[in-house]
């Protein structure tokens, strides 16, 4: 008997249901492949939920074996409820929590920082003087070898992390330092806010103005600026709505610390949910007593659960690899910092591991890193020639910036034009713009702000 003949459409339509079971298995490894973990939480969570053949358990939120600081600052991450609302306090200590501070005093400045937070009131503000501070610090039980220092340096690192206005001394402190240094307006507002406040609410406009040399239209321009600028003087009210969902970094970087200049680069597993296949509904499957159409049934739930398995498994494999050759490119970033980035374009990695360049773009999308310099979204390290050569100069412009500012007389800071001299003499040829652009990437008040008094 002759083989059956099959006419075209027959051939066609059989390629076209081949094609189609191929496109729906690809779809759910493409779709979880390109999901960040928060979002793969959730779509797991809801397959687990529909279908009785996949089991689930919600990501583990600390892991074992790993005693490096950024594991623990990691785990501490992923216990944190990202969909709770935080207070003020609360989110400042959890903001102290992923600052890597460091230094043989890391953990005295700590400590300090968190009883400044314990002390702000219900508007944000540190209304106790310096001398009342140092000495609740010492009813606290904190010790430091110079704390009028200690103080200072928590404070500043208070301010650093919390929003503009929250830690300032006054009402009146926490508007000022809600305005814009770059602000073409800002010296006179500065003065506005800060000396005429009680003549303004007076309506002793004349005065005011006549104080400020300018005209009464000038001074009812001021005044609507201010409007405009919608300052606040409750600092911490515009800071208690619900707090962002956390950003999970999947791929951890570490050095070994018994093996300096060694790196481990893993994706770690803990920031997903662990899904498997139920294994009382196979054993159902292969029973011959349970009733086909049940059988059926069960085995198509079975199938989907395998499918979406696999592309889970797929997902942390590519990722892992992507992660693997994406570092071994940047170690200098990893030894160095962020101002040592190499150029690295996504077509590089997908040639070294053998894929197409869209699936580094979905293994990258959404996705973050912890790495020994802080917390970095994976695509941030993947910048053309002159994108890598400007990063690294914009980082090592900014570092230096930092270290001038950190090592100033706090009584005589540094202004604008004397930073530019400062950075000239480094090296670094800059406009006063430039210096105040970088200034506010850095959150790095003005010298009229950064100014401390002593008595």
């Amino acid at each position: 008997m002759g083989k059956p003949f099959h006419s075209m459409g027959q051939v066609q339509a059989t390629g076209q249901r081949m094609e189609q079971r191929l496109l729906a298995q690809m779809l759910p490894s493409l779709t979880i492949l390109e999901m960040p973990s928060l979002d793969l939480v959730a779509y797991l969570r809801e397959a687990f939920e529909s279908n009785e053949a996949l089991t689930f358990s919600e990501p583990r939120a600390h892991r074992s074996g790993l005693n490096h600081q950024a594991s623990d600052r990691h785990s501490e991450w992923l216990a944190a409820q990202p969909a709770r609302e935080h207070n003020l306090k609360e989110r400042l200590n959890h903001e102290l929590g992923l600052r890597d501070i460091k230094g043989p005093e890391a953990r005295e400045l700590v400590a300090w920082t968190e009883f400044l937070i314990g002390e702000l009131d219900d508007q944000g503000l540190l209304t106790a003087s310096d001398d009342d501070l140092l000495e609740g610090a010492k009813r606290a039980g904190l010790a430091a070898s110079e704390p009028e220092e200690m103080l200072l340096a928590a404070l500043d690192l208070l301010r650093a992390i919390a929003p503009e206005g929250v830690g300032a001394r006054s009402s009146i402190e926490a508007l000022l330092w809600q305005l814009d240094p770059n602000d073409d307006d800002f010296a006179v507002l500065t003065r506005l806010l800060g000396d005429f406040l009680e003549e303004l609410g007076a309506n002793k406009w004349p005065k005011v103005a006549g104080a400020l040399g300018i005209n009464l239209d000038e001074l009812d321009r001021l005044v609507a600026r201010v409007a405009e600028l919608q300052l606040n003087w409750n600092a911490s009210e515009a800071h208690d709505a619900p707090a962002a969902p956390a950003i999970v970094p999947e791929v951890l970087v570490e050095e070994d610390p018994e093996h300096p200049g060694h790196f481990t680069v893993q994706v770690d597993g803990a920031a997903w949910p662990e899904v498997g296949l139920d294994e009382d509904l196979e054993a159902l499957v292969g029973d011959p007593d349970v009733e086909s159409s049940v059988r059926k049934y069960l085995r198509g739930k079975l199938d989907d659960a395998r499918q979406l398995v696999t592309a889970v498994e797929q997902r942390r494999t590519t990722l892992l690899r992507v992660a693997r050759a994406l570092f071994a490119h940047q170690r200098a970033f990893l030894e160095h910092g962020p101002g040592h980035l190499l150029p690295l374009r996504q077509d590089d990695v997908a040639n070294l591991i053998g894929v197409h360049r869209s699936t580094i773009s979905r293994a990258i999308a959404g996705k973050y890193a912890w790495t020994p310099w802080g917390l970095f979204a994976l695509r941030h390290f993947f910048q053309s020639a002159a994108g890598a050569s400007e990063q690294s100069a914009r980082e090592d412009v900014r570092a230096v910036l930092a270290r001038v500012v950190g090592s100033e007389n706090p009584t005589q800071p540094y202004s604008d034009e004397e930073l530019v001299e400062q950075m000239a003499a480094r090296g670094f040829r800059l406009a006063r713009r430039t210096i105040a652009k970088y200034r506010g990437e850095l959150s790095i008040k003005s010298s009229y702000l950064r100014r401390r008094f002593v008595a």
